[in-house]
């Protein structure tokens, strides 16, 4: 997807649903050194540098925590009608959230998207977007800078 954006030749903005770090919040801290040890090879493959290749990390909290009646698990349907199973009961899925925001908290430009904004789920993701655009004018100031020229000049 990176390769694809900067194929455009104009800003972009690439979002994933999950990065490197997850996979430690599922494991002991001794298999996640092993793992990074085995994909080092002396490539420099260290926490710090998985860290690096996010420009942010916008964590939206689980809605079994603060937006309980929302949060649906077990044999269930998501968003879409489509037939799911979630495993996580509300508790297992509020330890691992914390889980994912720790596993994460070194990141420079980490922000956490809690329940409970005006709008409800709209709100959410009107604070994950805001925080998107801040993100990526920080990391990227001349990009911003050309992209409010070009709005300007239309």
């Amino acid at each position: 997807m990176t390769g694809i954006a900067q194929s455009t030749g104009r800003p972009s903005i690439v979002v994933f649903d999950r990065g490197l770090l997850d996979g430690k919040g599922y494991m002991s801290s001794e298999q996640w050194q092993g793992i990074l040890a085995s994909i080092d090879e002396h490539r420099g493959v260290t926490e710090e540098y998985c860290l690096s290749r996010y420009d942010g990390i916008i964590h939206l909290v689980t809605a079994a925590d603060g937006a309980e009646s929302f949060y649906r698990w077990g044999q269930t349907e998501d968003d879409e009608g489509k037939p799911t199973f979630r495993m996580e009961s509300p508790a297992q899925a509020i330890a691992l959230d914390k889980k994912m925001q720790e596993v994460w908290h070194n990141h420079s430009r980490h922000v956490v998207v809690h329940n409970g904004h005006a709008g409800g789920f709209k709100g959410k993701v009107r604070v994950a977007t805001e925080a998107m655009i801040q993100i990526a004018s920080e990391a990227h100031p001349a990009e911003r800078m050309k992209a409010d020229k070009r709005a300007s000049e239309v």
